[in-house]
């Protein structure tokens, strides 16, 4: 709270208007049918008690020029000298207000005395006053500092009054100033005051308006601004040079204080470690130690044995010598060449067996393939589809077995499996699963189609899906060879293809059929040789 307040006066601190509806003004409506409705009356009056001194000023109203206040009146306060300003001093009673009032055309009391030659009935003046989105708007200046622009911005806050023709309203504005004090210079500080409105607090009083005109004042609105005795104050500082190097030298300090805390704790942990190893080195000379006692003890137990009579029988115990310890090398070593052996014979049975597959292959007489080859070829292809089912549970269930191992590569090479090839198996399958391998897989395909199809073949190709005979189709279902019989002519080629991979049942009809075909020697193409070759090299 403060003594004296004082705020100077400005063309863009307010602007009003009646508004009849959300598009329309009176101003706009009196202007186009050159009758008058409403009358605006702006006045400037200061009371000082003590000197017994009270003074009106009639101010003229104007057109907004400043672009926030573009269509509404402002107040012309040139008529007034830069003496006079709000002003509220408590301890003098000095008090000055802002009035703006609105009369109807005919009214007369006394602030209005004249009326104008082209007033409006009465009737019809009421008749905008009580209609039903009739409003006064009244838009009061705010004003607050950015420290981010370093300037005082301006913003405007929006009142608004419903008024009736049977009463006289008093709103009165108490305006609460806020005073910021910004202080700023790197080297030099300079300080600046700012002094704007910040906030206003409306009260309102209503009154009979026939009897406020018989006593001499009677408008339909009347808006009275003043100032609030509530003093809102800021003060804004700016670092100086000198409290940078301050904040630096804390910051300096902490990063200091946090290498010695950090230098000491290094240092007790490398003593730890020292510490540690010293123990370890002495726990391994006691071991040491003791392993000789161990020993010298056992050398004393068999020079005594030795001096005991040769008739004294003594256990046959295995233990491991020297003549012992070699016999078992020379035993180990025939093992592992008789494996070697065996190996080398399955990979060269192997060898001649690819061989014969080649020679069959390539012959030029291929009809002296016989029935019986190509079913047990079909045999082969529908076992090792099902039979790798089968190895991964076998291989589950011996997997807690298999937790005695600790070194995978002698696990592998107990099964009789190449480590190699299992490690390129693992290579494959982590490539499988690396998203940028998969995505250039991906672009391969869609070059090789693109290469491979016309530009109209692959246009059309993009209308290609699946129907609802497709959709039709149970895949788990028991009769789905009847089911698939029945719409197989149904369907189109696009379908029956990704049948085939979604179906194990057809995928077994079709290697049987092209089984069959592979007989004749007619239907056989370049493509069929390279998969049954395929399939003969991986047996």
């Amino acid at each position: 709270m403060n003594e004296k307040l004082e705020m100077p006066f400005s063309q863009d601190l307010l602007g009003f208007t009646f508004q009849y509806n959300a598009t329309l003004t009176i101003d706009q409506i009196q202007a186009n049918s050159n009758v008058t409705y409403l009358v605006y009356y702006a006045q400037y009056y200061y009371s000082d008690p003590i000197n017994n001194f009270m003074q009106y000023v009639n101010l003229d109203v104007v057109k907004c020029t400043d672009p926030q206040l573009q269509g509404l009146n402002c107040v012309d306060f040139s008529k007034l000298s830069n003496n006079y300003t709000l002003l509220l001093d408590t301890n003098k009673q000095i008090i000055s207000q802002l009035q703006i009032s609105l009369y109807g055309c005919r009214d007369l009391d006394q602030i209005k005395t004249t009326v104008p030659d082209n007033c409006a009935q009465q009737q019809d003046i009421d008749n905008i006053i009580s209609s039903l989105y009739g409003q006064f708007y009244l838009k009061l200046k705010t004003q607050q500092y950015n420290t981010t622009s370093m300037k005082i911005q301006t913003y405007y806050r929006n009142i608004f009054n419903y008024l009736t023709p049977s009463q006289c309203i008093i709103s009165t504005l108490k305006t609460q100033l806020q005073n910021t004090q910004v202080s700023e210079g790197l080297v030099f500080q300079t300080q600046q005051t700012y002094s704007s409105p910040i906030q206003y607090d409306q009260l309102l009083q209503s009154f009979d308006r026939q009897l406020s005109l018989e006593e001499g004042l009677g408008p339909y609105l009347q808006e009275n601004i003043l100032l609030d005795e509530i003093l809102q104050q800021f003060q804004i500082q700016y670092p100086a040079i000198t409290e940078v190097l301050a904040q630096v030298n804390s910051i300096t300090f902490i990063i200091i204080f946090s290498r010695i805390i950090g230098r000491f704790f290094s240092k007790k942990l490398i003593y730890q470690d020292i510490f540690m190893h010293n123990d370890m080195i002495q726990q391994k000379n006691d071991f040491y130690l003791k392993s000789l006692n161990i020993q010298n003890e056992y050398i004393e137990d068999n020079l005594e044995q030795e001096s005991l009579p040769s008739a004294i029988v003594l256990p046959n115990f295995k233990a491991k010598f020297k003549d012992y310890v070699e016999q078992n090398q020379i035993k180990n070593s025939f093992t592992q060449q008789n494996i070697l052996d065996f190996q080398s014979s399955i990979i060269q049975k192997d060898e001649i067996k690819n061989q014969r597959s080649k020679e069959l292959i390539n012959s030029k007489d291929n009809q002296q393939y016989s029935q019986t080859n190509y079913s047990n070829l079909g045999n082969y292809i529908y076992n090792k589809k099902y039979d790798i089912n089968e190895q991964e549970i076998n291989d589950s269930q011996n997997s807690y077995g298999e937790k005695k191992f600790h070194n995978k590569k002698q696990h592998i090479s107990s099964k009789n499996i190449d480590y190699l090839q299992v490690k390129n198996i693992h290579k494959e399958a982590q490539r499988s699963m690396d998203i940028y391998q998969m995505y250039e897989d991906i672009i391969f395909l869609k070059k090789s189609i693109s290469m491979l199809l016309s530009q109209e073949q692959l246009s059309a190709i993009q209308f290609v899906s699946l129907t609802d005979n497709y959709l039709n189709l149970d895949l788990n279902s028991s009769d789905f060879d009847i089911q698939y019989k029945k719409l197989e002519g149904k369907l189109n080629h696009f379908e029956k293809q990704f049948l085939t991979l979604q179906s194990q049942k057809l995928q077994i009809d079709n290697i049987n059929k092209f089984i069959k075909n592979l007989m004749d020697q007619d239907k056989n193409n370049e493509i069929d040789k390279r998969i049954i070759t395929s399939i003969l090299k991986s047996q």
